[in-house]
């Protein structure tokens, strides 16, 4: 529900139909691209993939919170 209400949210400022958000950094959101299953940075003045899938994503997401322990 949570990815439902920050990507309408979100839809209100321009962000593009193909794009669900998937976290939000603050400054910017990553969202997976439903067209082609990229991971993509997205903000009002920018849009720029980021990962080539979710698997690449998630293993960063994961590597960056293991080295923060």
């Amino acid at each position: 529900m949570v990815f439902v209400e920050e990507t309408l949210d979100y839809r209100q400022y321009g962000l593009p139909q193909n794009l669900i958000v998937i976290e939000n950094c603050g400054e910017w959101v990553y969202c997976i691209d439903s067209d082609t299953c990229a991971i993509i940075s997205w903000s009002q003045d920018l849009t720029k993939e980021e990962y080539p899938d979710f698997d690449s994503y998630l293993l960063d997401r994961f590597s960056d919170a293991a080295e923060n322990l």
